[in-house]
């Protein structure tokens, strides 16, 4: 049956190795279970990556609107201090001292300390 499978499957193939491969997995090689083994880790492996390392991308952008202080911070008006990421449009933000801004961006906590990684700004007049 597969001899037959194998003249059907080759018709119009210019090389035969990846037929071969497929029948010999079949068939039960030893080579390529090992080969199917190592693909399925390695795609277990990404998934787990992307999800383990997508959560930390996958946080959605805050609006914050306060006065930027001179010890490089953000004060909301509810009191709310939040540290400013060390970033390009960070020190654009931090360079505005004495305004009210509104920043968006991603809110971190690290022990007890809020750090926001801001990506676009506007000077509140």
């Amino acid at each position: 049956m597969l001899n037959y499978w194998h003249t059907v499957c080759s018709y119009g193939f210019k090389s035969h190795w990846m037929l071969d491969k497929l029948i010999d997995w079949i068939q039960g090689d030893n080579e390529m279970k090992h080969l199917g083994n190592n693909v399925f880790i390695s795609v277990v492996a990404l998934t787990l990556a992307a999800f383990i390392f997508g959560a930390a991308y996958a946080d959605d952008a805050k609006t914050v609107m306060g006065t930027v202080n001179a010890d490089n911070q953000i004060v909301a008006a509810d009191g709310t201090v939040f540290e400013v990421a060390d970033t390009d449009i960070g020190h654009q933000v931090l360079d505005l001292v004495g305004q009210t801004v509104k920043v968006t961006g991603t809110i971190e906590e690290l022990e007890k300390t809020k750090i926001i990684t801001i990506t676009e700004y506007q000077i509140v007049q």
